[in-house]
């Protein structure tokens, strides 16, 4: 089977088939791994121990997010009401 990617925005994206997901067992909510060896792109779904664990960084991003949030208050609050 032959495919190409498409632009889907500023990157490049693959469509594969639905017969091909549903031999894979994958769908929208498949974590997958990406892995390049010998020029080749492999796919696989993630383990779950595979998963990235949360970082001091994800922290730092979601204090970062409290403090808006915090600040903008009354903001979110009329906008919510809109």
């Amino acid at each position: 089977m032959s495919n190409k990617l498409i632009e889907h925005g500023q990157n490049l994206a693959l469509i594969i088939d639905k017969p091909i997901l549903k031999k894979l067992k994958f769908d929208k909510n498949t974590d997958l791994e990406l892995v390049v060896e010998d020029n080749a792109l492999i796919i696989r779904p993630c383990k779950r121990s595979e998963k990235k664990p949360h970082t001091d960084s994800d922290e730092e991003i979601d204090k970062i997010g409290d403090e808006i949030l915090e600040k903008y208050k009354s903001v979110f609050d009329r906008l919510s009401k809109s």
